[in-house]
């Protein structure tokens, strides 16, 4: 058998060992449950049985937030996380990961099948000439935010752009993971149209500008990581109109930071209509956000939790109106400017 353990990134959450051995049992019906003697870490085993073999286990207590499960093959294993994503009110935020079975953290959603559940884990698990010594890449850790889950897709495509030279023409339901020929990493999901919906890559280095940013896709959700650690509430979600114009940009928590404006757009790394969005309202004396920018980074580097949200709304004939909302320890303030 090998391991996998599934657990609760944060949210309240929590599975039940009675609810799920129900749920086992209606897929396998010989399973049990076996207490645990007095002293273990855990409250008893459910046990996966069929034609007297033991397919594989689940340690669990009455309550908890992490399962740690063993099978006996990829598709024992799929079947049980297929079950446990149809539990009752399987949280739909990305808050359940799934560790030790691909090269990354894997994210379920609820009521997968276990085709879908083996596809999640293909995406994650990367060729072998992608891997680098022992390790992989710390790109996997990667967490989508709860304000962007990922699209749902059928197949997954590898693409090394140094080693590739024909035009990619996009196709429909497509995960492709991409290596650009600079080193960029990023992920480019399609809808059923094969149009680029979702982009997922991490943010440039200081002094550096993420190409992949620079002319973004029409009616699309970008997903700028931090460049280290899982953070995902500092992650940057970007979507643009069908003209390619940037509609809203948030975080759910800014990092500190000296402007926490600049920040949200990775210190002028991203996209470049963000300082075209500002430059309608900014003026070589005057910038209208600046006694805000100010007042959020004390706020931030003070230790308090603040969250960021602009949208801008486009119109040709009336100009563009950009609001900018925020919490700072969960009061909220918003500051509207409108241009023509």
């Amino acid at each position: 058998m090998f391991d996998i353990t599934v657990g609760i990134l944060d949210g309240p959450y929590l599975f039940s060992a009675d609810i799920l051995l129900e749920a086992l049992r209606n897929v396998w019906p010989a399973s049990v449950y076996r207490p645990a003697p007095l002293g273990t870490p855990y409250g008893g085993q459910c046990q996966i049985v069929e034609q007297r073999q033991i397919l594989g286990t689940v340690d669990a207590h009455q309550f908890d937030a992490v399962l740690p499960v063993q099978a006996t093959d990829d598709d024992v294993a799929a079947r049980m996380i297929s079950i446990i994503t149809h539990l009752p009110g399987f949280p739909p935020d990305g808050s359940v990961m799934v560790a030790e079975w691909a090269d990354c953290l894997l994210q379920p959603r609820p009521t997968m099948t276990p085709a879908e559940v083996l596809s999640l884990v293909r995406a994650g698990t990367w060729p072998d000439r992608w891997r680098v010594g022992e390790h992989t890449r710390p790109r996997h850790m990667w967490l989508a935010p709860a304000s962007a889950p990922r699209p749902q897709y059928s197949s997954v495509q590898w693409i090394d752009m140094a080693e590739h030279t024909a035009t990619l023409v996009p196709q429909p339901g497509v995960l492709y993971r991409v290596r650009l020929a600079d080193g960029t990493e990023v992920d480019y999901y399609t809808n059923a149209l094969g149009q680029i919906c979702y982009v997922e890559t991490a943010q440039a280095r200081v002094g550096c500008r993420n190409a992949v940013l620079e002319r973004p896709y029409p009616a699309a959700t970008f997903v700028v990581h931090p460049t280290a650690g899982m953070d995902r509430q500092h992650s940057h979600v970007l979507r643009t109109d069908d003209r390619g114009r940037l509609t809203l940009a948030l975080v759910e928590t800014l990092a500190p930071t000296h402007d926490p404006l600049t920040d949200l757009f990775g210190r002028g790394t991203e996209l470049v209509t963000v300082p075209a969005m500002f430059a309608a309202v900014r003026t070589p004396t005057a910038d209208p956000f600046g006694p805000l920018a100010s007042e959020l980074a004390q706020a931030v580097n003070q230790g308090s939790a603040v969250g960021l949200r602009i949208t801008a709304v486009h119109d040709d004939s009336a100009g563009t109106s950009i609001q900018v909302e925020w919490t700072i320890d969960g009061q909220p303030g918003t500051q509207t400017i409108a241009t023509r």
